[in-house]
């Protein structure tokens, strides 16, 4: 019963100190460098697809997907030291648009040769 008691005893002190060192973090309201965005396009149209606000100014990305749309100043705020930034001087950029469509025809020949291509 005694080393049962001295395990809990170990355990729950564990515990308050990893609450207490928790509680003792960074603060909150600090943008961390990873928040910052791997990419940002400024200048341009950037078309959401989001029926409540279709179209932005500009857009962070991180890990390969857009993580924030905005004015400029709103998303010049997620640039880092290391951030490329891409003016696209009025153009327009779109999320995901890949062209996938095929030629019956010309897919089924495409498809009775050799591919030499890699």
């Amino acid at each position: 019963m005694r080393f049962q008691f001295k395990v809990n005893l170990h355990l729950s002190l564990l515990l308050a100190v990893s609450l207490v060192l928790s509680a003792c973090g960074e603060d909150p309201s600090s943008e961390p460098a990873a928040a910052m965005a791997d990419l940002v396009l400024l200048n341009g149209g950037i078309y959401t697809v989001n029926a409540d606000r279709a179209w932005a100014q500009a857009a962070a990305v991180r890990d390969g997907l857009i993580v924030a749309v905005g004015s400029n100043e709103e998303i010049q705020a997620l640039v880092g030291d290391s951030t490329p930034v891409i003016d696209l001087d009025g153009g327009m950029a779109l999320p995901g648009f890949h062209d996938a469509h095929v030629h019956p025809t010309m897919g089924g020949y495409a498809l009775l040769g050799c591919s030499v291509e890699n």
